[in-house]
C-alpha cells in the first residue's frame, strides 16, 4: 500500500490521511451533497472528483511539502520522455496512479453525498407515497 496511495516520503502516509481523505473527502461529499440538491446529473460528479484530486495534490504539495504539483510532475515526466523513455515513462505512470487513486476515493465520497441528499430530498417531497 505504501506504492499506491501515496508517493514516498516522510510523512506519506499522514499527508494521505489528512490531504486525499480529511480535507479531500469532506470537500468532495459536499461537492456530491451540492449537485444532488441542486438537481444535477450524476455524471458532474466524476468530474468535480477529477477537479479535487487535483486539488488534493496541491495540498500534499502546499502542507506538506512533497516534491511538486502531480500534475506539473507528469507534464515533466512526459516532456522528458523522448529523452529516457523507460525512466520517464515509469515515472509518469506511477504519479497517475496516484492521482487515479485518489480520483477513485474521491468519486466515492461525492457519489455517497450525492445519494444521502438526493434520498432526503426525495423523502422530503414523497413521502407519502
Amino acid at each position: 500500500m505504501n506504492g499506491l496511495l501515496w508517493v514516498d516520503g516522510p510523512a506519506a502516509p499522514w499527508s494521505f490521511l489528512v490531504a486525499t481523505l480529511g480535507l479531500g473527502g469532506l470537500a468532495a461529499f459536499a461537492t456530491g451533497r451540492a449537485i444532488a440538491l441542486a438537481w444535477r446529473p450524476f455524471p458532474l460528479c466524476f468530474a468535480a472528483s477529477a477537479l479535487l484530486a487535483g486539488v488534493s495534490g496541491f495540498l500534499h504539495y502546499a502542507l506538506f511539502a512533497e516534491s511538486a504539483l502531480p500534475i506539473t510532475r507528469i507534464a515533466a515526466a512526459l516532456a522528458t520522455l523522448p529523452a529516457a523513455p523507460g525512466a520517464s515513462a515509469a515515472q509518469a505512470a506511477d504519479l497517475l496512479r496516484h492521482y487515479a487513486a485518489a480520483f477513485v476515493i474521491l468519486s466515492g465520497f461525492a457519489a455517497a453525498g450525492f445519494r444521502t441528499a438526493r434520498a432526503r430530498s426525495l423523502r422530503e417531497r414523497y413521502g407519502a407515497l
